[in-house]
């Protein structure tokens, strides 16, 4: 028997062992490689479409929200026209009747003296 051959033989086998385990290595990594990318860009195609399905929802909320902030805008500035009015409307109150003007202011902080006490006292 001639260990000459047998040992090329069995070099030249376990190449071809070699060859073929990193040829199989080689297309599982190409497979594994492939099926992530698949996977990114399927994960990358929802958030995609997520964001799209989204922007009438953000749009939507952002008029509401400029909807509300006019309207708010609006109400506050009723608010100070009815406040100067009802000012004026009692300064005019006051110079044309200022007895009984005055009268009222008393009767009115009396009135509150007494709520106050009442209360301290229901706090006691």
């Amino acid at each position: 028997m001639d260990t000459s051959i047998n040992t090329g033989r069995l070099a030249k086998t376990a190449q071809n062992f070699a060859d073929t385990a990193a040829g199989t290595i080689q297309g599982g990594l190409g497979e594994a490689k492939r099926t992530v990318s698949g996977a990114a860009d399927q994960l990358s195609d929802r958030v995609a479409e997520i964001r799209d399905d989204s922007k009438p929802l953000i749009n939507k909320v952002a008029g509401l929200a400029q909807s509300l902030s006019e309207n708010i805008g609006e109400g506050i500035g009723n608010m100070r026209d009815a406040a100067g009015s009802a000012s004026d409307s009692v300064l005019s109150y006051t110079r044309e009747n200022p007895l009984k003007a005055m009268l009222i202011a008393m009767a009115a902080g009396a009135l509150l003296i007494t709520t106050v006490r009442a209360i301290a006292r229901s706090r006691d």
